[in-house]
């Protein structure tokens, strides 16, 4: 069924094509520029992003800031239903609705997008999309409806923000903050990530799983073996090799295999040929109680994947894994730490990397973490004493 809908592909893509060609003149929006700072309190906003996971992840800082500029507001969401798990259960968000890409029922629900009235919806995918593009028109009829990163699709926006890859120094969370400026306000301090919701079932689960393996003394390291697309794969034998050289170089570590449930069997394969100190999360386990894991690690190493931002979030270390390609990196690198890039010298895939390399990074990481918290310990000591 996957292959058949593979090569059905182009063929739907032909068809929205000639569907907006014929209905653009229609669809096409009057543009405006930025709203003058204090024009405007927004009382109903909704972000569209149907598609990553870590792209939900990532905009969570930008709900939170517009909560903060705009007391009282009501954040609505739509996604898939892939990435709705991060949000679901989010009391940050009023609504949240699920595109399913069925006809009849999305029918439905953009009728009850429709009824709350949006001030604003804004489209967060950051290329011409003709499926989010229709979802932001229809939902927003009167709403103002903001862009970013289109090239053929500005023209069906009011307001529209360049492509965050033409300004690779700055990170893709910053560039989600300045939609603040669109709205008639400044964005607050950047480099900020805005974690996930974690409720207290998962987060229960989360300290169940670690008690029961023992692991809640000494350092924690994730390792996450999972990529999800092969451009980004490193191999579960370079894991496993990584992993027994991490559990002689770090005598005081306890190793918790993370992979998704495709997967699962590369993680055990792991597991059952490591020593006492390696440990697998429980199969079956939904995303949140991932991220309640995650929460409290001391370190995650990881292919690039949304699993970086769930670590960034909370603040633990992470090293990563990423291909060159366009300098891409740069924008989606770890935020709150120097280090942590261990970057391909292939635009393909990420196969060149060695395991030299990822433990070196591991140690530096490690080395700067510590010493910011050496840091930090010799302040709040000084400003005892003080």
């Amino acid at each position: 069924m996957k292959e058949l809908l593979r090569k059905l592909k182009p063929l739907e893509i032909g068809l929205k094509k000639f569907a907006l060609r014929v209905f653009s003149p229609v669809l096409k929006c009057r543009e405006r520029g930025p709203l003058a700072l204090g024009e405007r309190q927004w009382k109903k906003i909704l972000l569209v992003r149907h598609e990553k996971i870590g792209d939900v992840i990532i905009a969570l800082a930008l709900v939170d800031e517009l909560k903060k500029r705009f007391p009282g507001c009501k954040v609505s969401f739509m996604g898939s239903r892939q990435n709705i798990v991060v949000v679901k259960n989010d009391p940050r968000f009023d609504k949240v609705f699920v595109f399913n890409k069925s006809f009849r029922v999305d029918l439905g629900m953009i009728r009850a997008a429709r009824k709350e009235k949006f001030d604003c919806v804004i489209d967060l995918i950051t290329h011409d999309s003709v499926t989010s593009m229709l979802l932001t028109r229809l939902c927003g009829s009167r709403a103002l409806k903001i862009g970013i990163g289109k090239s053929d699709h500005k023209c069906y926006y009011n307001c529209h923000v360049p492509h965050p890859l033409r300004n690779p120094d700055r990170h893709i969370v910053d560039f989600h903050l300045d939609l603040i400026k669109v709205l008639g306000v400044e964005p607050g301090k950047p480099g900020q990530y805005a974690p996930m919701y974690i409720d207290d079932k998962a987060d229960r689960a989360a300290s169940a799983f670690m008690e029961s393996r023992d692991i809640s003394k000494g350092r924690k390291f994730g390792v996450n073996i999972s990529a999800g697309e092969p451009s980004r794969d490193w191999g579960a034998d370079n894991f496993a090799i990584l992993i027994d050289k991490m559990l002689d170089r770090f005598e005081d570590c306890e190793l918790i295999i993370i992979t998704a449930p495709h997967e699962y069997h590369l993680g055990r394969r792991i597991k059952e040929v490591s020593c006492s100190r390696v440990h697998i999360i429980p199969e079956g386990l939904d995303l949140i109680t991932v991220a309640a894991i995650i929460r409290k690690l001391d370190l995650l190493v990881s292919p690039d994947t949304s699993l970086v931002h769930i670590a960034g979030a909370f603040r633990v270390p992470v090293v990563a894994l990423y291909r060159r390609f366009m300098g891409e990196y740069k924008f989606w690198r770890p935020l709150h730490q120097k280090g942590g890039v261990v970057l391909s010298g292939r635009d393909e895939d990420v196969s060149d990397i060695t395991v030299e390399q990822v433990l070196d990074e591991i140690v530096n990481v490690i080395n700067e973490f510590e010493v910011i918290q050496t840091s930090f310990s010799d302040a709040t000591n000084r400003g005892r004493l003080d």
